[in-house]
């Protein structure tokens, strides 16, 4: 879908509420913040008049509206719909739409959960005989997150030259810190086999149940840091949930150094969104309970043995941001020439009004934000535009996303500063 001079592209995203999908339309919103392009995040169903952005997504700064207006309404614009929403479809009748399938199975949410528990042929014949919640559109581009929203796109006839491969990729550094060269996994490891009780739980508790002298270890009521330190000590990862898409914490596992074992349910069914040897994976029934515990027997016995068998799935997941990047490139190419514009962050200090005056006009620089050490201010205001406010654990993150080019530090401050931007592995030019 082509990007025009005066294309703004509205992000549709469920206020109040985190999960993978939220943070994967954030990382978009960025993206497209980084190719210089107009994106917002337009947030819906605000609950109880809460901000709508959730504090989790601040660290992405990608601008928000609650509503769209009817000047924004116009042809040159675009609208993507997560799949979890398909009743805003009808919001608009001009903006080019995209539909957005991060998963396959929470579009049938609003049907009722039961139709997922079907057995798996009736499932496919099921999905073969979908009639859309909306009309057919050929002007609507269909964006798919795993292999397996792509087959179900096709089996519901959309033409292929509507779709576009756009998956995700992981963003904690720390996973990733674990995958370089195929290597460097932390050697201190436990007879942990580590489980998600939100997905699959009452099969999980079968294998428990058969097998009271493993150490099971829940996933519950963790931060993410938790959840990491938790991955890299386990040796097994179970999951006999639903896989609605290229799920997250499956694929956190194997960055950590986790065997994964998986059922054979969604996207985890084909080799290219749950690319692991067919040895572990497995059907979610009473009667391949025996195999399962022995494939996580023989895991914790020979976990050097076995962990090398998930190589390629981790090359994968290593590659992923990257691919992430080409795909949005190739699904949104730019019909117009976007200025080439050094983007700075500039550091609060006694010449900041003076530095802006300055750098403000400029055409060839962009001031994407202001380095606050002081909490509580969310942007500052200079004339008509609203510059946002960045902290320092902030500059790390949006100069890892490719969102700015330097920080400008104030002369009178410097000294102090730059060696702590340094240790960080953050660019800084100091302003006279």
């Amino acid at each position: 879908m082509d990007i025009y001079e005066n294309t703004t592209i509205f992000i549709a995203c469920p206020a109040n509420y985190t999960s993978g999908g939220p943070e994967l339309l954030h990382q978009l919103g960025s993206e497209l913040l980084r190719r210089g392009l107009d994106a917002r995040m337009w947030y819906y169903g605000i609950k109880d008049g809460r901000p709508p952005q959730e504090h989790v997504y601040r660290k992405y700064h990608v601008p928000f509206v609650i509503s769209v207006d009817e000047d924004d309404d116009a042809p040159e614009n675009i609208l993507l719909i997560p799949e979890s929403a398909p009743g805003l479809y009808g919001w608009t009748k001009s903006m080019r739409k995209i539909f957005w399938w991060m998963s396959v199975d929470n579009y049938f949410t609003p049907l009722g959960k039961t139709f997922l528990m079907r057995p798996k042929y009736l499932f496919q014949k099921a999905i073969c005989d979908t009639v859309y919640l909306f009309a057919p559109d050929p002007q609507m581009e269909h964006w798919v997150q795993s292999e397996y929203a792509r087959q179900f796109v096709h089996m519901n006839r959309v033409p292929d030259t509507q779709v576009h491969f756009i998956g995700d990729y992981l963003q904690s550094a720390a996973h990733l810190q674990q995958m370089s060269a195929g290597g460097g996994l932390p050697p201190a490891r436990q007879d942990i086999v580590a489980y998600n009780p939100k997905k699959g739980l009452a099969f999980t508790q079968q294998l428990m149940a058969a097998a009271t002298d493993i150490t099971w270890a829940p996933i519950e009521n963790m931060t993410p840091e938790e959840v990491h330190a938790l991955l890299t000590r386990a040796k097994v990862y179970i999951d006999f949930g639903n896989h609605p898409g290229q799920d997250r914490i499956p694929r956190e596992a194997a960055a950590a150094g986790c065997c994964v074992i998986t059922d054979r349910r969604g996207a985890a069914a084909n080799d290219i969104d749950v690319p692991i040897p067919d040895i572990y994976k497995f059907d979610d029934v009473p009667q391949a309970i025996p195999a399962i515990l022995s494939c996580i027997r023989s895991c914790l016995a020979d976990y050097e043995g076995h962990v090398r068998d998930f190589d390629g799935y981790r090359a994968m997941i290593a590659g992923q941001k990257e691919r992430f990047r080409r795909d949005v490139a190739a699904a949104l190419p730019i019909r117009y020439d976007v200025p080439v514009r050094q983007r700075v962050v500039l550091q609060d200090g006694p010449h900041l009004k003076t530095f802006l005056s300055a750098l403000l006009p400029r055409k060839d620089i962009e001031v994407i934000g202001i380095w606050y050490e002081e909490r509580g201010l969310a942007a500052v205001k200079v004339g008509t535009k609203s510059i946002p406010v960045l902290y320092f654990e902030e500059l790390s993150f949006l100069y890892q996303e490719g969102r700015f080019d330097a920080i400008l530090l104030d002369s009178d401050t410097a000294a102090k500063d730059a060696e702590r931007l340094q240790s960080a592995g953050l660019p800084e030019n100091i302003l006279c």
